[in-house]
């Protein structure tokens, strides 16, 4: 304001008689203040200054020029009325806008912290364990202590699901040599079709340290994302992140590995291929749990061999997959489908995309069940026809 007019004036003020002085095209003199600006501070304009700059200050009802005898919102400060009329006929939008501006504000701030895992800094905290105990018929709050307000616990809590029901399923499978979970000293999960399902936020997700927690045994775990229809990186085939571990994992010289490829069968003949320990899953819409091609080919089950864990919110979506696995792979039930006691600590509200009022309380990953070829097991493995439910 103070570059472009005297001192306590409002840029768009000036730009408006500026232009309506000169015949400027208002966009234009938008544009040369904003490259004006960013010359004199010697950088680019944060965000917030660029949008002081291109939205001006006028009531939200009549869309006056007038200066707002309101004072700016608390919340989203760049909302203003004229007279305090205007504010209350106003009052229920802007307060539903408030509290989604506020969610995303946290939301934003977790996904831009989350990846520090210092002491202290953990979304949830989860005692280590000195010995492996099963957590069969625990729950996610015996694990889980919520340490953030409500909203984001609820968001967190799906984060945590993916690690806890993991670690759940794979009790029930028999793994690569007959090793148990609890023996495992390295292990590698390949999630199919990530991006496509709720997976894709998993990608810097620091929950998998939870895994290192509660397995003493454990020091590696190599994720491995599938996604063929996303452009992961360009000009790069896969792309390799590392998770930054908390001081205790580091000491005992534990490691999180990400790969994020986008075709399996060529990551299987590379040179940095390792062959998965179990296969994760969310069920999709289309009835069929696989991964499609550039041309939308449903692949044949990347790995016979391997067990899969399959999560979903929907029980007939879930049923579907499993009869399409049978069918085609001829996997058995190991464990049969159920209520996921790692579903979350609480419900997500979801919008549909009908109507924002239209909305439903969901866990994402409110169903489980784990699937293996039967020659992998002792024991016979239960018909499709044993799966039940388990009433919430």
């Amino acid at each position: 304001a103070e570059e472009f007019g005297g001192p306590g004036s409002y840029i768009l003020d000036t730009v408006r008689e500026v232009a309506s002085s000169g015949g400027k095209d208002y966009v234009e003199y938008l544009y040369e203040i904003t490259t004006a600006l960013g010359k004199k501070l010697n950088r680019k304009l944060y965000v917030l200054e660029a949008k002081t700059v291109h939205f001006s200050k006028l009531c939200e009802i009549c869309k006056s020029a007038k200066h707002a005898v309101l004072k700016p919102c608390k919340v989203y400060y760049m909302v203003f009325y004229c007279s305090m009329d205007h504010a209350n006929q106003d009052s229920v939008r802007h307060n539903k806008f408030c509290q989604e501006y506020l969610f995303s504000r946290k939301c934003g701030h977790l996904r831009e912290t989350e990846g520090i895992p210092v002491p202290g800094s953990m979304p949830f905290s989860i005692s280590r364990a000195s010995e492996y105990k099963a957590i069969s018929g625990s729950t996610m709050k015996d694990y889980a202590t919520p340490t953030f307000e409500p909203e984001i616990d609820a968001c967190l809590s799906e984060f945590v699901s993916y690690s806890l029901s993991l670690l759940y399923g794979l009790e029930h499978i028999d793994l690569k040599g007959g090793t148990k979970v609890y023996e495992l000293r390295k292990l590698t999960v390949l999630m199919l079709d990530a991006y496509n399902c709720e997976f894709g936020s998993m990608v810097h997700c620091t929950t998998w340290e939870y895994l290192l927690h509660l397995l003493p045994k454990l020091r590696k775990i190599n994720i491995i994302l599938n996604e063929p229809n996303k452009k992961i990186l360009e000009g790069n085939a896969y792309g390799v992140f590392d998770i930054d571990l908390c001081s205790d994992c580091l000491s005992k010289k534990c490691k999180i590995n990400i790969t994020i490829i986008k075709d399996y069968y060529s990551y299987k003949n590379s040179t940095i291929f390792r062959k998965p320990d179990v296969i994760y899953n969310h069920a999709h819409e289309d009835k069929k749990p696989f991964f499609v091609d550039d041309k939308d080919d449903y692949l044949p089950y990347p790995e016979p061999d391997v067990p899969l864990i399959l999560l979903g919110s929907d029980k007939i979506t879930m049923l579907h997959c499993v009869r399409w696995m049978r069918k085609k792979e001829m996997l058995g039930v190991c464990l049969p489908m159920q209520v996921n006691p790692f579903r979350g600590m609480r419900p997500t509200k979801l919008h549909t995309n009908v109507s924002e009022n239209d909305s439903c309380l969901h866990y994402i990953n409110q169903y489980i069940l784990v699937m293996q070829k039967s020659s992998y097991r002792g024991i016979e493995i239960q018909d499709i026809a044993c799966c039940h439910y388990i009433q919430v």
